[in-house]
């Protein structure tokens, strides 16, 4: 790189000056500085400086021989796509361990911010500015997605560049300014007890005694569908169940010395377990079956929240007394 009007910069081993370039034949000068200098490896390496002050150039090159003596390397302007980072950065979701509920999460965020990007025409990820996540958030909008689910794909779009930055990827995180509107929480309606009563009444089989986990034990209906014989136990001549992680499924809680009930997916249709003809409880059908029993009984239902006891079992043992007519 050959530079005209050169000054090396007291105290340092760098030399800042004009650029000279050739176009079509013709010399030309840029109106900006760059700084020439040896890295740690003695190559010779050109920089631009991005300024037309001197004094700020100057400036620069103290900064740039700090960042020698202190052996830290100089940052490239990425030329990495949305589409790898997007990649880069669910390999490394699933390589914490996340749980499969976690990941299907994600990877549906991430294809949103993708498929924005390819719309917009944003193909390198550090394109990607704190307006292109407005347009993103107008985009979900537009799209007639939930506040909530608007709110969290944005987040995610920020962490997904902050990942990125931290990893050296960009020279700077863009979105750091950034703020997220925080999503107005859905009113949870709840079930009254005789409500409960009802729906328990007039289910049968499976949906009988996972309403009445619900209703009794405080356990969610996601975390019922999941829930496996390991996960309970009796405690004083009661059912009793252990308490649940969020993310990561059930803990392997101590159950006060008595033997667990037989391990598998869980059942109860009040009959001994077949081992031959598993029956399992789907998220979809159990919600299903909550809708038309609700609707078949005459009042609105309540997928979001069935239990009127919310929250009593969610990080302790709690008696399932109310259950021995339906287990």
């Amino acid at each position: 790189m050959k530079l005209i009007e050169r000054e090396r910069v007291d105290g340092t081993q760098v030399t800042i000056g004009k650029r000279v370039y050739y176009r079509d034949g013709k010399r030309s000068v840029s109106p900006r500085y760059a700084a020439e200098y040896v890295d740690s490896d003695g190559n010779q390496v050109g920089e631009g400086l991005g300024t037309t002050s001197k004094s700020k150039a100057r400036r620069l090159a103290i900064e740039i021989q700090q960042r020698l003596d202190a052996g830290s390397e100089r940052v490239r302007e990425s030329r990495i796509t949305v589409a790898e980072l997007v990649k880069r950065y669910f390999d490394s979701v699933k390589l914490k361990g996340a749980a499969p509920k976690t990941e299907r999460k994600y990877r549906t965020d991430l294809d949103k911010l993708e498929a924005f990007c390819e719309e917009r025409g944003i193909v390198l990820a550090r394109n990607y500015s704190e307006e292109s996540l407005l347009r993103f958030r107008q985009w979900l909008v537009d799209r007639k997605y939930a506040p909530k689910t608007v709110g969290g794909a944005l987040v995610l779009a920020k962490q997904v560049f902050k990942w990125e930055w931290r990893n050296r990827l960009l020279l700077e995180y863009r979105l750091a300014a950034a703020s997220v509107p925080k999503a107005k929480a859905r009113p949870q309606p709840c079930f009254t007890t005789e409500q409960v009563n009802q729906l328990i009444d007039a289910a049968a089989g499976e949906e009988k005694a996972a309403f009445a986990l619900m209703a009794f034990a405080g356990l969610r209906i996601g975390e019922v569908e999941q829930l496996r014989w390991e996960d309970l136990g009796h405690r004083g001549g009661q059912l009793a169940t252990l308490a649940l992680a969020g993310a990561g499924g059930p803990h392997a809680a101590d159950s006060s010395g008595d033997e667990s009930p037989q391990k598998g997916t869980f059942r109860a249709t009040g009959e001994s377990i077949n081992e031959k003809t598993p029956q399992t409880l789907e998220l979809q059908e159990l919600v299903a079956c909550l809708d038309s029993e609700s609707e078949r009984a005459g009042f609105e239902p309540a997928v979001q929240v069935l239990y009127p006891y919310a929250g009593l079992a969610n990080r302790c043992f709690k008696p399932l007394s109310h259950l021995s007519s339906w287990a």
